[in-house]
């Protein structure tokens, strides 16, 4: 019953997470802004739909998580675990990357890793529990990204 009310609450909070309703003051481990204006970063179109698509696919992936832990289903975590990983598909291009300001890299290095440590943790422990604080982690990285930053495509030339 205890797990069920934890997924049931993990469930939640990435609802709110994914629709931005989470207030900055409930992520006070993770660095906040000082104002309520986000810092844009601008890029071409063409890298704008790139930096959301991966943003996407991390979040697709985290799902696949949270659902493989839930079903007890540990090669599904690892397999979706590893896509986002430091060696997996979800990077940004180096051209893309070299326009994010550093505390953004950060944190997405830092997401990259922890999903390195559920495969870790769904390959040799199985351990739910702690492959859900990790993927908590994770999301709480999302949030703390969203509310620190706007990603804006450049007017076209014309």
């Amino acid at each position: 019953m205890a797990l069920t009310m934890r997924i049931r609450y993990i469930l939640v909070s990435g609802v709110f997470a994914c629709a931005g309703a989470i207030h900055p003051a409930w992520s006070a481990d993770f660095p906040q802004p000082k104002t309520a204006l986000r810092e844009a970063i601008t890029l071409t179109l063409e890298e704008h739909e790139t930096v959301l698509g991966k943003m996407r696919d991390l979040l697709a992936l985290s799902q696949l998580i949270l659902d493989g832990a839930v079903n007890a289903n540990m090669k599904q975590v690892a397999m979706a675990a590893r896509e986002g990983g430091l060696h997996g598909g979800a990077h940004m291009p180096p051209s893309v990357q070299a326009k994010l300001p550093l505390p953004f890299r950060q944190l997405a290095q830092a997401t990259h890793r922890t999903f390195d440590e559920i495969v870790q943790e769904a390959e040799q422990t199985g351990n739910r529990d702690a492959i859900l604080r990790k993927l908590s982690e994770n999301l709480q990285r999302c949030v703390t990204c969203h509310a620190n930053y706007t990603v804006r495509s450049a007017p076209r030339s014309q």
